[in-house]
C-alpha cells in the first residue's frame, strides 16, 4: 500500500526533473496528481495509511498555497490547457475562495503580459526615433508616435485575449512540442513569444541527488522558477 502510495512521487520526481524537454509547464499536472492521490488516501481503511497521509497533506497545502501562482503561468502558456484549464482546477482546490485565487493568476499573467509589451513597446520606438525617410528624403519627427500607436493596435491590444479565444490543441496528441509551437506562433503572438521563451526555459524544480552505484540515496524537490520573485511584486 505505501509502494503504490508512493508511486506517484516517483513519477513527480522524474518528469520534474527532465533536462531534455520544458518541465515549468508540466510542475503543476504532477503536483496535481499527488493532491489528487492524498485526497484519496486520506479516508483509507488502514489507519497508518490514514495518518501518515493526513500529515503528508497538511505539508503539501501549506506550499501548494505558496506556489499555486507561479505554477499556474507556466500551465496558461500551454496552447493545450490557456486560463481555462487553470480555473477549472482552482475551482476544485479552492472551493467557495477560488474565486480570489483565480483573480490573483489572472491580475498576475495579465501584469506581466503588460510588462512585457510595454518593453517591446519601447524597442519598437527606439528604433524609430531617429525618424522615417519618406520618398522624397524628408524625416517625419512624429514616426515613433505612428509607429507606437501601430504596435499598441496591432500587437498589444487583444493579443492575450485572442489566445485565450483561439482552439485548444488536442491533449492527446502525445507529440506535442510547446517550444515548437511557439516558434511557429511568434509572428500571430509576439510578446506571448517572448513571454514563453523566457517562462519555458526555466526549470520546475532543482533536485539535490546523491548516487552511489547507481541507486539515489536522498533527492529533494524545490520550486525554481526565476519569475516567483517578479510574480510576488505584482
Amino acid at each position: 500500500m505505501v509502494c503504490n502510495l508512493l508511486k506517484v512521487f516517483k513519477k513527480a520526481t522524474n518528469v520534474v526533473s527532465g533536462s531534455k524537454y520544458p518541465t515549468s509547464n508540466l510542475y503543476f499536472h504532477e503536483m496535481w496528481s499527488v493532491k489528487e492521490v492524498f485526497d484519496k488516501e486520506i479516508s483509507s481503511q488502514n489507519p497508518i495509511i490514514a495518518s501518515m497521509v493526513t500529515e503528508m497533506k497538511t505539508k503539501f497545502e501549506k506550499y501548494w498555497k505558496i506556489s499555486y501562482l507561479s505554477n499556474c503561468i507556466p500551465v496558461i502558456l500551454d496552447p493545450r490547457f490557456k486560463f481555462g484549464f487553470v480555473e477549472f482546477r482552482l475551482n476544485k482546490a479552492f472551493g467557495e475562495t477560488a474565486g480570489v485565487h483565480i483573480d490573483k493568476v489572472d491580475k498576475a499573467i495579465r501584469n506581466l503580459y503588460n510588462g512585457y509589451s510595454s518593453e517591446m513597446g519601447k524597442s519598437s520606438n527606439s528604433a524609430a526615433q531617429e525618424g522615417e525617410i519618406t520618398s522624397s528624403g524628408k524625416v517625419h519627427s512624429w514616426s515613433d508616435w505612428s509607429q507606437h500607436m501601430s504596435y499598441r493596435s496591432n500587437q498589444v491590444t487583444g493579443e492575450l485575449d485572442r489566445y485565450y479565444r483561439a482552439d485548444l490543441f488536442p491533449c492527446d496528441d502525445d507529440s506535442f512540442d510547446i517550444l515548437h509551437w511557439w516558434k511557429m506562433h511568434a509572428p500571430k503572438y509576439p510578446i506571448l513569444a517572448s513571454m514563453a521563451r523566457d517562462v519555458l526555459a526555466v526549470t520546475a524544480s532543482t533536485v539535490a541527488a546523491k548516487s552511489s552505484s547507481a541507486q539515489v540515496e536522498e533527492s529533494s524537490l524545490t520550486i525554481g522558477l526565476g519569475y516567483q520573485a517578479t510574480l510576488s511584486k505584482l
